[in-house]
C-alpha cells in the first residue's frame, strides 16, 4: 500500500469517527436512563411479520408460534399484517386485547396489508396519518397507551421500500455500485421515506406527548437523513451497543446486512436491555427493548 492509499484510508476512518461523533454520540448521551428515577418497564417489540421478496409468508398460526418463541411483549408493532382479521386473530392467540390496524391506503381489498399494534395494556385512544408522499399510500398508526399510570403514545409505522427491492424474488441482487448510490441518497437526498418522516413529526409535534415510542419497518439505514430528522427528540434504543450495526433485513445479497427497522423513544423515557433478536419469520429481524417509564414521585 502506498502512501497516497494508506491516507486515503486514514481519511476514510477519520471520516468515519467523524459521523459517529456528530450523530451517534448525542444521541448516546440521553440513553442512559436507567437510573432510579425510572420505576417502570413496558416491554416492546417490533416485527415486519411478511416476506415480500420470498413471497412465501408464514401463516397466521406460524406467526403468533413465531412470536411466542421470541416472547411476547406488552406490546407488538407489526408491519405486512395481512388485514384486520390477521390482527384480530394475532391479538386472540397472543392474549394482547387492545389491538389497532391500519391498511395501507392504496391496498387491494381482498388482501389489505397494513400495520398494527397489539396491547397487552389499557389502550386510551388511537389516530391515523396516510403519508401524502407515499406511492403505495403508507402511514402511521398511533395507540395511546396507559403504562403504569403514565400515558404513552406508541406509533407504528412502515415506509416505502427502495425500488431495487421487488416481489417474488428470494433474494435481492445488489451490486457495489447501486449500493454506494443509494446510502449515498440516503445520506444526503430526499426521498419518500424522509419526507413521511417530516410529515409524521409534524403531525407528533400537535399532539404534544411528553413519552412516545416510535418503531417499525423504516426500510433505510442508520445515520440517513430519515432517521437524523427524529435524533433531536427521539433515541435509537440500540445505541449504544453492538446491536446498533446488526442488519435486521435478511435478503439482501450482499455481504454487509442493513438495518432497517428501528425503535426509538423520546427523550423522557428511557430503556434496557434493547436487541435485534436473530431470527426472522420472513425477511426481517425483529428488534425489542424494555422501555422505562418515569416514576411517578
Amino acid at each position: 500500500m502506498n502512501w497516497h492509499l494508506h491516507s486515503h484510508a486514514r481519511g476514510l476512518i477519520v471520516s468515519g469517527v467523524l459521523i459517529l461523533v456528530v450523530i451517534g454520540l448525542p444521541m448516546g448521551f440521553a440513553l442512559n436512563r436507567t437510573g432510579d428515577e425510572m420505576k417502570q418497564a413496558v416491554s416492546v417489540m417490533t416485527c415486519n411479520i411478511g416476506d415480500i421478496v420470498g413471497g412465501n409468508p408464514l401463516d397466521s398460526d406460524q406467526v403468533a408460534a413465531f412470536i411466542r418463541d421470541c416472547g411476547v411483549r406488552d406490546v407488538l408493532l407489526l408491519q405486512e399484517v395481512r388485514g384486520e382479521k390477521e390482527a384480530a386473530y394475532l391479538s386472540r392467540q397472543l392474549n394482547r386485547p387492545g389491538f389497532v390496524f391500519l391498511p395501507d391506503h392504496d391496498s387491494d381489498q381482498l388482501t389489505q396489508m397494513g400495520i398494527a399494534i397489539l396491547s397487552g395494556l389499557p389502550v386510551l385512544g388511537h389516530d391515523i396519518l396516510y403519508f401524502t408522499d407515499s406511492r403505495r399510500g403508507a402511514g402511521a398508526v398511533a395507540v395511546e397507551i396507559d403504562m403504569h399510570g403514565t400515558r404513552v403514545w406508541v406509533v407504528n409505522v412502515h415506509l416505502d421500500r427502495v425500488g431495487f427491492v421487488t416481489p417474488g424474488n428470494d433474494r435481492v441482487p445488489v451490486s457495489r455500485d447501486l449500493m454506494v448510490r443509494f446510502v449515498k441518497k440516503e445520506l444526503m437526498g430526499e426521498s419518500a421515506r424522509s419526507r413521511s418522516v417530516k410529515e409524521l413529526m409534524a403531525w407528533l409535534d400537535k399532539k404534544n406527548p411528553d413519552h412516545v415510542v416510535l418503531g417499525g419497518d423504516f426500510n433505510t439505514i442508520p445515520f440517513s437523513k430519515t432517521v437524523r430528522q427524529l435524533c433531536p427528540g427521539f433515541d435509537d434504543v440500540l445505541w449504544p451497543s453492538l446491536d446498533y450495526f446488526k442488519g435486521t433485513y435478511t435478503k439482501l445479497d450482499f455481504p454487509i446486512a442493513p438495518r432497517i427497522d428501528f425503535l426509538f423513544v423520546s427523550a423522557a423515557l428511557g430503556r434496557k436491555n434493547a436487541r435485534v433478536i436473530p431470527k426472522s419469520p420472513g425477511d426481517h429481524f425483529p428488534v425489542r427493548a424494555d422501555i422505562l417509564i418515569p416514576g411517578q414521585g
